[in-house]
């Protein structure tokens, strides 16, 4: 039996990925407009009418200055050779705990 994948059974987890990919500017163009494409069926499961990123930071309760704060740590993690992804990774199982 293969292992499980990282999102199996998580798929919000995804999201919280594209979040702090989106605010420490490295979400590609292609994820960015899938995403936008996704925005009618989140509002619908969430019962708002927003953009992705702002249904996932709504859902989970986000500060408004976090954009920033992940900014500033993507700084010093990429200065130390992390990647963004390995980075976005990171950050999202913080904010699953």
């Amino acid at each position: 039996m293969a292992p499980p994948t990282r999102y199996e059974g998580r798929p919000f987890l995804r999201l919280l990925e594209c979040y702090v990919l989106l605010s420490i500017g490295e979400l590609d163009d292609e994820e960015q407009m899938a995403l936008a494409g996704l925005e009618p069926q989140l509002g619908e499961v969430y019962g708002m009418n927003a953009s992705w990123d702002q249904i996932v930071s709504s859902q989970m309760e986000f500060p408004s200055e976090l954009p920033d704060r992940l900014r500033s740590e993507w700084e010093r993690a990429r200065a130390a050779g992390l990647d963004a992804q390995r980075f976005a990774e990171m950050a999202a199982d913080q904010m699953i705990r």
